[in-house]
């Protein structure tokens, strides 16, 4: 199935260095981001900056920890569309 931005089963975020839909961390540290940042403390040391934030995962990072300077500009443009309204 494509969607309307032309990726095919992107309903889970998408993967800009594969060009697919798998978004799997292969550091750590982008689940590591992604669980901090909306959190809504949880008085034991944790506190988030945007508890009701929704997050869309987009992978721009090569397994290396390198990435393209096009692929974070991708990731970058696509995350606003597909946030939800």
């Amino acid at each position: 199935m494509t969607t309307a931005n032309g990726l095919v089963d992107d309903v889970n975020g998408w993967n800009f260095v594969a060009g697919s839909n798998d978004v799997s961390d292969d550091n750590g540290h982008g689940t590591l981001v992604a669980v901090c940042a909306p959190s809504a403390g949880n008085g034991q040391g944790i506190a988030g900056v945007c508890p009701q934030c929704t997050l869309i995962p987009v992978k721009v990072m090569q397994s290396s920890g390198s990435a393209n300077y096009s692929d974070i500009a991708a990731g970058i443009l696509y995350a606003p569309k597909r946030a939800p309204r």
